[in-house]
C-alpha cells in the first residue's frame, strides 16, 4: 500500500464550503444538498505539499500542488497498491486539459443536462478515478455525483 507517497495511500480531498470563503463553494455546497464543494485526488506528495489531481474552475483537469493541512481539507484515504498509484497517476496525466464542465453541475444537483464526454466536474473526475484505477464507486454515473454524493458513496466502501 501507498507506493508513490511512502506510508500515505491514495486519498481523496473534500473542502468544506463552509470555511472555503467563496460565495461559488457555498452554492455548489447548497445546489448538491451537502457541506462538500470540491474534491481533489491526492496522489502524492506531503500533506502541506499534495499533489493532486482534479477539475477545476478555469482550468479544467489539472495537477496541483495545495497545503491540505488547512481545516478546510476532509481527507479520505483509500488503500491502494503500488500497481494502482501507478495507474492513477497516469490516468490522471491522460485526462490533463478536459475543460471545466459548469453545466454538469446542474445535473449532479438533480437537473438535466447533456453530459459532454470532453468535459468534467471535479466530482465527476474523481469518480472516474475511483471507477478506472480502483474499482469503487462503479454503480454511479460519473457525470451525475457531486462531491457530496461521492462522500456519501465513500462512507459505504470497505476501507
Amino acid at each position: 500500500m501507498g507506493g508513490l507517497r511512502g506510508l500515505m495511500p491514495f486519498a481523496y480531498a473534500f473542502k468544506k464550503a463552509a470555511l472555503a470563503g467563496s460565495k461559488w463553494s457555498t452554492f455548489i455546497a447548497e445546489a448538491t444538498h451537502g457541506p462538500y464543494s470540491h474534491v481533489e485526488c491526492w496522489v502524492q506528495g506531503p500533506q502541506n505539499q499534495a499533489v493532486c489531481y482534479s477539475s477545476r474552475e478555469g482550468t479544467g483537469v489539472a495537477r496541483a500542488t495545495i497545503d491540505l493541512t488547512d481545516p478546510m481539507w476532509v481527507i479520505w484515504p483509500i488503500p491502494t497498491t503500488p500497481e494502482q498509484d501507478m495507474q492513477i497517476l497516469w490516468f490522471c496525466k491522460g485526462a490533463e486539459g478536459k475543460a471545466y464542465d459548469y453545466l454538469d453541475l446542474l445535473v449532479a444537483a438533480g437537473g438535466r443536462g447533456v453530459h459532454k464526454p470532453w468535459a468534467r466536474i471535479c466530482s465527476e473526475f474523481c469518480t472516474e478515478v475511483g471507477q478506472k484505477c480502483l474499482g469503487i464507486l462503479t454503480s454511479e454515473d460519473c457525470w451525475a455525483v457531486s462531491p457530496n454524493r461521492m462522500a456519501t458513496i465513500l462512507n459505504n466502501v470497505p476501507s
